[in-house]
């Protein structure tokens, strides 16, 4: 994660990730990233309108119906921070019809929004937890659920209290199965 460039809310510190000091993303992305290049700075919390998930093409005829993509662009704009949901929702609007039947290519999407969070120190204790009952790091974790809003990151906690044996990020993916 980068440092915010604004004066961070009292809860977030806004250190960078581990490994991106740099200033590249731990996770590859073919679409545009979150972060401002001209200030390298990580994309906080606050207000940012969403785009409307309208704006996401219909999947190739191959792999139709696939609600997938609209499942996903709902969950984002339900559990991510705003900015960071405006992100993902944009990279979906930019996938062709074709990438929308993949849904590797989907999740890629919310993946590469939530790494350009800025990090939420209030995860710490949540992040204890998830490195015993889903084997990952705390740095993982961290880089995952600092970009949720509330509502996604009790969501997240839940799953993660059962144990997570897909891997945390599952916990995330879950989310489009949400009600909403």
């Amino acid at each position: 994660m980068r440092p915010r460039a604004q004066s961070p809310p009292p809860y977030a510190e806004g250190r960078p990730r581990s490994g991106e000091a740099d200033g590249t993303s731990a996770v590859p992305s073919p679409v545009p990233t979150a972060t401002d290049d001209r200030t390298g700075t990580c994309l906080d919390e606050l207000a940012a309108p969403l785009p409307d998930c309208a704006l996401v093409r219909s999947p190739d005829a191959s792999c139709a119906p696939f609600p997938f993509p609209m499942q996903k662009c709902a969950a984002y704009k339900a559990y991510f921070d705003p900015k960071i949901a405006a992100v993902a929702v944009a990279c979906l609007a930019g996938l062709s019809n074709r990438q929308l039947c993949d849904p590797t290519q989907i999740d890629a999407c919310g993946t590469n929004a939530l790494s350009e969070a800025c990090e939420d120190p209030t995860v710490g204790q949540l992040c204890a937890i998830a490195v015993t009952s889903c084997k990952t790091t705390s740095t993982e974790c961290s880089s995952i659920v600092s970009g949720l809003n509330d509502q996604g990151k009790e969501l997240v906690a839940k799953c993660i209290a059962k144990g997570c044996q897909a891997g945390l990020y599952s916990c995330v993916e879950g989310l489009a199965a949400a009600p909403l």
